[in-house]
């Protein structure tokens, strides 16, 4: 069990050191892209509201 969260430990850092490198050459200010990228609040799509539940139908409601 040590063996697979050593190997999650190394795929993670992975993931951040290829991503700090294909960033790294970016402006700053800019858009990241990837899995680590930052969302940016201007220009993000404006995300729907969950809708409201249906009530519990009365026979269903636990007593």
């Amino acid at each position: 069990m040590d063996g697979v969260y050593y190997l999650f430990g190394l795929l993670g850092i992975g993931v951040i050191l290829f991503w700090s490198i294909q960033n790294e050459k970016l402006p700053p200010g800019s858009k990241t892209k990837g899995i680590l990228a930052m969302r940016d609040p201007d220009t993000e799509e404006k995300v729907e509201k969950k809708p409201k539940r249906r009530p519990i139908h009365p026979a269903m409601r636990q007593r």
